[in-house]
């Protein structure tokens, strides 16, 4: 059975998580063999999150905050 893309789409994530029903997932997988967009898609799904370059900044302003604090309340001090 050809399944279209928005279907497809919608099931992607219980596709990842290998929940759907052993028909549903032979259907999207078949699809997928067919559809770089929703191969696409799914690629992007499995990916790691990337950091913003907001995140990234707060996480460095964090760091050396702490580090900050730590040099502070060092034993000895």
């Amino acid at each position: 059975m050809k399944l279209p893309c928005y279907l497809v789409q919608d099931l992607l994530p219980l596709y990842k998580d290998h929940v759907c029903d052993e028909q549903t997932s032979a259907d999207v997988a078949e699809h997928l063999s067919d559809c770089a967009a929703c191969s696409a898609l799914l690629a992007e799904m499995d990916a790691p999150p990337q950091e913003t370059a907001v995140q990234e900044e707060q996480a460095a302003e964090a760091a050396e905050a702490l580090s900050t604090v730590k040099r502070i309340c060092a034993p000895g001090r």
